[in-house]
């Protein structure tokens, strides 16, 4: 023991005042703790030994069950300020701040009230209030405006149902190295979203009686979701199980919001403005007086097709 060096004695060896000795053991998995089934038989077999029992394995399962929980949470914070940007952009010059500063201002100051009251306050709560009064006012200005926002999220929502989807039929789970790639999956099909529906509003603008995708719109969307998968893609040639899960996944995702914004979304945006209610322009009325004691049919007629328009 005398031979060894400081920092050995350090690290696996700790001597108490009488003498005691305490030693570091370091235990190895049998099987890949990659696989959340066999990392948490692991770290449970350890807790029956040692339920202070700490390491990388320890860390990786706590902090796993804390990112898929965080995740939803962040999830739903970057949805609602992505839905609020759309939003914005869609609605008209003098709808702008009509829409977006009431509802931040209601959620400020219930959430500074149920801080005040209880200490604490939920930021999903305030989030959700803030996103319900948006949508409210916006649909009660134009409803146009929140159909719009709702059709640029079907692309990435729609993918990432197909993503789960392929990954529940072939056995892939998700884990701390490709749920990074979700967002991105989401990113990607809220820019097909745009392409999409920003053509589809501006043939509408153009009165265009049936819409029909223009090319400028397909190549944007295809161009975009054909170099992410190249680029992604190239991960599936990685020995790295992590980059490996995360390059898998991120081509499926990028796929899969590529055919929903190729096959579903042209469809829907067909039945968008083949249903577009008339713009909002004021009813203008014209009177038209008639001249008393004429007798002249010609004014008679006039006066009759005036009232009748």
């Amino acid at each position: 023991m005398e031979d060894l060096p400081p920092e050995l004695h350090s690290r696996f060896l700790k001597v108490d005042a009488d003498g005691r000795q305490h030693w570091a053991l370091r235990i190895y998995p049998r099987d890949n703790i990659w696989n959340r089934t066999a990392l948490e038989e692991f770290v449970e077999e350890l807790r029956e030994v040692d339920p202070a029992v700490a390491g990388k394995p320890v860390e990786m399962l706590e902090s796993v069950g804390r990112l898929h929980t965080r995740s939803a949470e962040t999830g739903l914070y970057a949805v609602a300020v992505i839905m609020l940007v759309l939003l914005f952009s869609y609605l008209r010059r003098g709808q702008k701040l009509m829409t977006v500063l009431p509802p931040l201002a209601a959620a400020g100051f219930i959430g500074y009230t149920f801080f005040q009251r209880t200490g604490f306050v939920q930021p999903w709560l305030v989030v959700s209030i803030c996103l319900g009064l948006t949508a409210f006012i916006a649909a009660a200005l134009d409803y146009r405006n929140l159909r719009d926002t709702v059709m640029t999220l079907i692309p990435a929502i729609g993918g990432g149902v197909v993503l789960l989807g392929v990954m529940g039929a072939c056995g892939f789970e998700l884990n701390p190295m490709n749920l990074i790639a979700l967002p991105m999956v989401f990113a990607i099909g809220i820019d097909n979203g745009i392409y999409l529906v920003r053509d589809c509003r501006s043939q509408i603008a153009d009165e265009v009686e049936e819409y029909e995708p223009s090319d400028e719109s397909l190549s944007g969307a295809v161009t975009t979701s054909l170099t992410s998968i190249a680029v992604f893609g190239s991960l599936l040639i990685s020995r790295h199980e992590g980059l490996f899960s995360m390059g898998l996944l991120l081509t499926i995702g990028v796929s899969a919001s590529l055919l929903v914004s190729l096959l579903l979304m042209p469809s829907l945006l067909v039945l968008v403005a083949r249903h577009q209610p008339a713009s909002m322009t004021p009813v203008q009325v014209i009177r038209v007086d008639s001249v008393a004691g004429s007798g002249d049919e010609e004014y008679e007629d006039e006066d009759k097709q005036a009232k009748a328009a």
